[in-house]
Parts: C-alpha cells; structure tokens; sequence
C-alpha cells in the first residue's frame, strides 16, 4: 500500500482566508461606527438648529407679541387680532385659539377659563393642538429652493397668578418683572404664566423641539 506524503499548502490557503475574512470584519465594523457617528453629529446639528429657533420664539412671543397684544389698541375685541397679524406679517403670526380665548387665559385664573371661550383642546397642554399663538421664524439662506422656517407653536397651559401690575408700559426689557412699586401704591404682584412652545422645522416636522416657559409679566 502506498503512504501519502503530507501536504501543507492547504493550511496556508485556510488560513489566509480566515485573514481575509477577519480583516474584512473589522473594516465592516469600522465604517459602521463611521456611518453612526456622522448620523448622531447630524441629528446633533438638526437638534441645536431646532433648539435655538424655540429659543429665539420664546423671546419674540413673551418681549413682543404678547406685551403687544396687552397694548395694542382695542386688545379685547376682536379687531385686535387682525391688527397685529398686520403688524406681524412678516412672521405669517396667527391666533388660532381665538382672541377671547386668549384674552380669557391672560386675565384670568386657570380655574376660570370657560368652556365657552377656550374649550378642551384649547386647554390641551400640547401646544399643537388649538395653539394659542403661532408664526414662522423664517430664513433665505443661499443654495435652498425653499426657506428652511421654523414654525413655533405657543400655548398658555396654566395662569397661576393674576396680578396687579401695569401692562401699559412699552420697554419691557428693562424693568423689574411685577414693575416698580410707587409711593402710596400696593406692592407690585405680576401676573405668571406656562406656556408650553413646541418650534419644528416646516420641511421636517420630525425636527422639533419642546419647551415649558414659566413666564412672569
């Protein structure tokens, strides 16, 4: 009987397979970590843009929307509305609550509003749902078709306190929240207020953010 001889070179085969096979695992795994690392920094940026478009729309609605509509001239009928849209045109602002509704949550307790004027989705804590203010905070960036806006959504959800303050003055920046007491007059309470404001991008509802403002005026 004949005795095969041993032969390694299929040793050598298998193992330069296992190499290759190897080596292609962990450049899979590399570019995976690649791939999701560029997805959370792009999630990341999206979040931030959206994040600070809210911010910027918590500002203009409690320095001046809101002041503007105490102020404005015939601010409890309802040509009030319809002025300030004018006034605010550029940012497509909008009462979709309705002026007595939001005339009844600025003046008067939570415990007072009345199914009348703000029904139950107008008491709805989501700010999407009968908002009582929105508008557009808008942009012209070069190299985009469209304008990458943000639409902010705004509703009061809780009137803890009304108070006693004058809401007839016009720089609201400056002054001590409740005002600055006079000689003679009652201590200064101010009126506070949660507003619930949700900003999302208008090409990608998905980008969107959420705030809770505890707002003293």
């Amino acid at each position: 009987m004949k005795r095969l001889a041993r032969d390694n070179k299929g040793i050598a085969l298998v193992t330069a397979l296992m190499m290759t096979l190897i080596s292609l695992a962990m450049v899979i795994v590399l570019l995976s970590y690649v791939m999701q690392g560029a997805r959370a920094t792009g999630s990341t940026k999206q979040y931030k843009n959206t994040l600070e478009a809210s911010y910027g729309g918590a500002d203009l609605l409690v320095k001046d929307i809101i002041p503007s509509f105490f102020n404005f001239s015939g601010a409890s009928s309802s040509g009030a509305i319809s002025d300030l849209q004018a006034k605010y045109a550029s940012v497509d602002l909008d009462f979709s609550s309705g002026n007595s509704c939001l005339s009844e949550k600025l003046n008067n307790q939570t415990m007072l509003w009345t199914d009348a004027n703000c029904g139950v989705e107008k008491k709805n804590a989501n700010p999407k749902v009968l908002p009582d203010i929105t508008f557009v905070l808008k942009s012209t960036p070069s190299g985009f078709q469209t304008r990458p806006g943000y639409i902010i959504y705004s509703k009061i959800v809780d009137t803890a306190v009304v108070g006693n303050t004058d809401k007839s003055s016009v720089d609201f920046s400056s002054r001590n929240p409740g005002g600055d007491r006079e000689s003679g007059s009652p201590n200064p309470i101010p009126s506070i207020y949660t507003i619930n404001i949700t900003g999302e991008r208008e090409s990608n509802p998905m980008e969107k953010t959420m705030l809770e403002v505890l707002y003293s005026y």
